[in-house]
């Protein structure tokens, strides 16, 4: 399973409800029988890297850009 993108109101963030959000995200994806989930975020955000590290998730790949 895919998430594409998530966001959290900044007047609410460390309250829980990326956690839970992402928890339910996971129960989808295993009722769906998906083997993984995943998603990116942008390489500056270091507050994302760390909530995904903290609840499992693995660094799989990075992706790189030029513009031209």
């Amino acid at each position: 399973m895919y998430v594409h993108q998530i966001s959290i109101n900044p007047d609410v963030k460390n309250c829980g409800y990326g956690k839970r959000l992402m928890e339910a995200v996971e129960r989808m994806a295993a009722d769906q029988q998906c083997a993984y989930v995943e998603l990116d975020y942008w390489i500056e955000n270091e507050e994302a890297r760390r909530f995904y590290m903290n609840i499992g998730f693995e660094v799989d790949r990075e992706c790189v850009r030029k513009k031209l």
